[in-house]
């Protein structure tokens, strides 16, 4: 937490009053703004959800799972650390003490890190189902499975991701005197501010003893103040401190960002452009799934080394449709044939004779294919299933843009601050510092979503 600059003391001396700039009290409204929004909003989702689950209307109950989950992170944001932020800016103290410290930064952390895993989990969701939009599983054990192994592991991963606010945050104590809730690497910080100014203070010392300066001596030669302690450190020793503490502060904000935003996103942004990328092959007739996918996305890396492969895989699909044709076309003429044996054969003892379908399913896939690409090719009406792809995808894009734009929207500036405070000694970081509250207006956006 940053220290606003224009601070004084009352004048009982117990708590400090001070002239909030801009920066930090556009901070402070904004924190104040989002827990009152987000706080109607969390009513009308639990209503929709509590509605939703008495009439047991849950066609997609993994996603209803998700999306739960992903309300219970967003509270964490929007009740825990928005009021939380709101209360210090205020007051300028910290009155959680050393634990209180301690188990807020873990839990606001944690809440971050839920909310862009929940949001990978819902992204790779809608993924799966539109890779098997013509497909039906109906294994209903494995899929409930799969969904606790999913949810499982996004809490396990915030967890372990929020672990280290535990050890890197503790109480502390500002330079004007005040408890405050500060990390091991700001503790670092006012260290050296203050070994420097010790070190300052004996090099001017020991300047003044050595040209017995009146400004430290009496005429008498005895000495007007106290010497300094000599410094622990000399000023090599203190510099190369230093560094390591700037080491490793720069590490751990490069993972946090990482795992809390650029990596979420990208793996958001991928799934999203892959149920793009499926639905509009589906409009056109071919249904693929994440396989294919990967199989067209390899031929695209390799077609300048070898096109002749990808020429290959791209009309695989073609030559095996030949092949079942071919297949199911000699099969057919084969039952045929031994339809007319066994109906002679039955005739002359007369027995009753089975009739057996002479149509497989591959030959069912096969003419299904055919059909949906020839409707397409001819310029014909489009049926149910052109239309209803057609409609998906409409809503898949909505959905996309939607989703990544509010994504980019408020956490790039508190990604793009992070970054330059971590690579660069950026004064001006206290100017910007409201950037940060526009995380908490994501987890509004999500819960009406």
């Amino acid at each position: 937490m940053e220290v606003p600059e224009e601070v004084l003391v009352d004048p009982e001396g117990l708590q400090p009053t001070y002239e909030l700039d801009f920066s930090y009290e556009l901070e402070r409204w904004m924190y104040g703004i989002a827990f009152l929004v987000g706080l109607v909003a969390f009513t009308f989702t639990t209503y929709r959800l509590i509605r939703t689950s008495r009439r047991d209307l849950v066609l997609a109950a993994r996603l209803f799972s998700y999306k739960i989950s992903l309300t219970v992170a967003d509270s964490i944001v929007l009740f825990i650390y928005a009021p939380t932020q709101f209360l210090w800016i205020t007051n300028f103290w910290w009155y959680g003490g050393d634990i209180g410290c301690r188990l807020f930064k873990f839990v606001a952390t944690f809440g971050f890190h839920l909310t862009a895993n929940m949001q990978l989990l819902v992204a790779a969701d809608r993924l799966f189902i539109t890779a098997k939009m013509n497909r039906m599983n109906v294994n209903v054990k494995k899929r409930n499975y799969n969904t606790r192994v999913s949810l499982a592991a996004a809490w396990l991963m915030a967890l372990i991701c929020a672990l280290p606010q535990i050890f890197i945050f503790r109480q502390g104590v500002s330079e004007e005197g005040y408890p405050q809730c500060i990390s091991i690497w700001t503790e670092n910080r006012i260290y050296y501010m203050g070994k420097l100014l010790e070190m300052d203070h004996y090099q001017v010392f020991m300047s003044l003893y050595k040209q017995n300066s009146s400004r430290l001596f009496h005429p008498n030669m005895t000495l007007k103040v106290h010497p300094p302690p000599v410094p622990e450190f000399n000023p090599e020793e203190l510099s190369i401190s230093k560094s390591r503490w700037m080491f490793l502060e720069q590490m751990y904000n490069v993972m946090h960002l990482a795992t809390i935003c650029v990596l979420p996103y990208f793996l958001e942004l991928l799934c999203y452009t892959l149920i793009l990328y499926i639905l509009k092959n589906a409009s056109r007739g071919d249904f693929k799934s994440l396989r294919d996918v990967f199989q067209d996305w390899m031929c695209f890396c390799l077609r300048s080394s070898n096109s002749s492969n990808c020429d290959s895989a791209n009309t695989q699909e073609t030559q095996s449709l030949v092949t079942i044709a071919m297949r199911s076309r000699t099969q057919t003429e084969n039952e045929s044939r031994s339809y007319e044996s066994n109906r002679r054969r039955a005739t002359s003892l007369g027995e009753p004779m089975a009739i057996s379908s002479v149509q497989t399913d591959d030959t069912v896939n096969y003419h299904q294919a055919v059909r949906r690409k020839s409707e397409l090719a001819n310029g014909a009406q489009p049926s149910l299933w052109a239309n209803t792809v057609e409609a998906a995808r409409r809503k898949a894009r909505w959905k996309a843009f939607v989703m990544l734009s509010m994504n980019l929207l408020f956490w790039a500036p508190y990604c793009v601050l992070g970054v330059v405070s971590a690579v660069t000694v950026f004064e001006g970081f206290a100017a910007f510092q409201f950037v940060c509250a526009l995380v908490v207006f994501n987890a509004i956006s999500n819960i009406l979503l």
